[in-house]
């Protein structure tokens, strides 16, 4: 197990770039970037991490650890507005990666999701393509969202 946490940390240590595309009315996209620094804690056993957005405020900070019950990577995210977020990841195929994600926001929403990582240029570059977004709102009831993409690039 310890094994694909070594390959996804293998993968994902460092300092990345991110452009997110979302939708928006009439065919548009909304382009927002920001970055992202992933290092090994622990001795390798588990990954730590913060997202910045371009405005320079900590959007999340995540700990990866192996998790003997799914046998997959859990990761446990936080955001300084008390939203929390849980992701189970696992290696699809050889240069893909999925996950689960489940995000419960301060105001008692949630969020689920599912995505892929493609890696692309020498793992120099992932696509994270995120889909299947319900929100599930107190008022509203269950909403369909859009999905999104988000493109790592290394920074060098």
């Amino acid at each position: 197990m310890a094994t694909t946490l070594q390959e996804w940390g293998d993968l994902l240590v460092g300092n990345w770039t991110i452009q997110r595309t979302s939708p928006l009315e009439k065919g548009s996209l909304s382009v927002q970037s920001g970055s992202l620094g992933v290092r090994w804690v622990e001795g390798n056993t588990a990954l730590e991490a913060t997202t910045v957005p371009a405005a320079g405020v900590a959007a999340g900070t995540f700990i990866a650890t192996m998790d003997p019950a799914s046998g997959q990577i859990k990761q446990n995210t936080v955001y300084p507005d008390g939203s929390t977020e849980t992701t189970y990841i696992s290696k699809i195929a050889e240069g893909q990666w999925g996950w689960k994600q489940t995000r419960n926001f301060a105001n008692g929403q949630q969020e689920t999701n599912s995505a892929t990582f493609t890696v692309a240029n020498n793992g120099n570059t992932l696509v994270h393509s995120v889909t299947g977004r319900t929100l599930v709102h107190s008022a509203l009831g269950k909403l369909a969202l859009a999905d999104t993409r988000n493109i790592l690039t290394r920074a060098i």
